[in-house]
């Protein structure tokens, strides 16, 4: 959908944020993407929240890695283990693209 939105589409959702009389606007984004990212910050001057994650945050958290380790770095703890090293992860690993031909 974000590759969707074009210069006349952000025209429109900006002419309704100005003509609303001071209603307050949140985006929900299914995903925070780079897309997302490039259409919504035509709009950072009015204001208008974003409910979601940060980019950076999607980028480095937006995967299983946060519950699992990842096959090239089996030796680096999952985000989980970093941070509550209590806490028993059971072991697997996240996915990674050279797993494809095997799943087909």
């Amino acid at each position: 959908m974000d590759l969707d939105i074009g210069e006349s589409i952000v025209q429109q959702i900006r002419d309704i944020v100005i003509g609303s009389n001071g209603d307050r606007f949140t985006i929900i984004p299914y995903c925070v993407t780079a897309q997302f990212q490039a259409w919504y910050s035509q709009l950072s001057d009015l204001g208008i929240t974003v409910y979601g994650e940060l980019l950076e945050w999607t980028a480095k958290y937006g995967h299983k890695g946060i519950l699992h380790r990842h096959v090239s770095c089996l030796d680096k703890p999952c985000l989980i283990e970093e941070i509550a090293p209590h806490v028993q992860v059971s072991w697997s690993l996240s996915w990674c693209p050279a797993f494809a031909p095997y799943f087909r």
